[in-house]
């Protein structure tokens, strides 16, 4: 699946599926894994629209832009509540096999939903800019050994 198929399965069950539709465009905006966002916290609320997402396994920090999540993210800033608090990964992970919203790896075409989002962030951002560089510095990692990992799986 592409992101923008993505966006109108999450787009189109909004109401069906509440705070999956909230990690979900997290995700896609900022290639995050499935684990950061469910850390989230009212004091990574930068404003109205803008949060910062703290990175794990030896990824950078960064900021995310979200319009979409604007009254979640007034509320939760004001009451100083953790969004997510209580999810799972796997909760998330099986609402989106529900949903449909998979990714095909390699050449067998095995089906995932682990990574799905940052896999399809790292590919949109690679073939626009087509700067192996720029993707790194975008989805926040380290070592460009990791995005080349992640290009490498879009030529399978």
């Amino acid at each position: 699946m592409t992101s923008e198929q993505i966006y109108v399965v999450l787009e189109n069950q909004r109401d069906r599926i509440g705070l999956y539709y909230a990690i979900g465009v997290i995700q896609l905006r900022g290639g995050f894994r499935v684990s950061e966002v469910l850390k989230m916290r009212a004091d990574q609320i930068i404003n109205e629209t803008d949060l910062y997402i703290n990175a794990d396994k030896g990824s950078r920090a960064k900021r995310v832009h979200v319009p979409e999540l604007r009254q979640l993210l007034v509320k939760c800033k004001s009451f100083g509540l953790q969004p997510f608090k209580g999810i799972t990964r796997f909760q998330v992970y099986r609402m989106y096999k529900r949903l449909g919203i998979v990714h095909c790896n390699g050449v067998n075409k095995n089906k995932s939903v682990t990574h799905t989002m940052r896999k399809e962030f790292v590919q949109d951002n690679h073939r626009s800019t087509k700067n192996i560089e720029v993707t790194a510095d975008l989805v926040g990692h380290k070592s460009i050994k990791s995005t080349e990992y992640y290009v490498k799986k879009t030529k399978s």
